[in-house]
C-alpha cells in the first residue's frame, strides 16, 4: 500500500514526500506530498464501488488466505 501511495505522489509531480506509519503500517499509514493532486471527478471515481474491487478484496482477504 505504501509503495502505491508513494508512486501516486510521484505521478502527481511531488518533490517532497513524507511517509508516517505506526505498528508497521497496521495502525497508521500516512503519505503526505506536495503534488498537484487530482480533479474532483477522478477522486469520486477512486471511491466508487466496482466488481473488480470486490474481487481483489476477496482474493486478498486474510480469511480466504488460510
Amino acid at each position: 500500500m505504501a509503495k502505491e501511495l508513494v508512486e501516486n505522489a510521484i505521478d502527481a509531480g511531488a518533490t517532497r514526500i513524507t511517509v508516517d506509519f505506526e505498528a508497521g503500517g497496521r495502525r497508521l499509514l500516512k503519505v503526505s506530498d506536495d503534488g498537484i493532486g487530482m480533479i474532483r471527478d477522478d477522486c469520486l471515481l477512486a471511491f466508487e464501488r466496482t466488481p473488480l474491487r470486490r474481487l481483489v478484496r476477496l482474493k486478498t482477504s486474510p480469511r480466504l488466505a488460510r
